[in-house]
């Protein structure tokens, strides 16, 4: 089959077939043609691809929550609390990557 049966057959774009060509799940010839080399499908791999199409599979969009509590299951609820554990460790951070810039702009100006 050619790219554009192949397609049909699976009910897909030709563009999905090239996409399962170049993942490996499809492998194709290709034979001369009036112009250029046609792209030539084999209806096993077709019919073997078909019915993997067909399975359905479920991926949730989030993941589920582990038994174990999460760090963000701990955060404390109420400003002073989001300041301790977050704004202030990252405050510490910030200054010292404000440091490490003055360094390095004292460093490159004595360059």
């Amino acid at each position: 089959m050619n790219k554009q049966e192949a397609a049909d057959y699976l009910g897909v774009s030709t563009r999905a077939i090239e996409r399962y060509t170049q993942k490996g799940k499809l492998s194709v010839k290709y034979e001369g043609g009036k112009t250029r080399p046609v792209a030539v499908y084999d209806p096993s791999e077709l019919d073997k691809l078909k019915e993997e199409l067909k399975t359905t599979t479920y991926k949730p969009a989030i993941e589920a929550a582990s038994s174990t509590p999460t760090e963000l299951a701990t955060i404390p609820i109420g400003l002073s609390g989001l300041v301790e554990k977050f704004i202030l460790p990252l405050s510490g951070q910030l200054q010292q990557l404000t440091e490490a810039i003055q360094s390095l702009k004292t460093l490159s100006n004595n360059a």
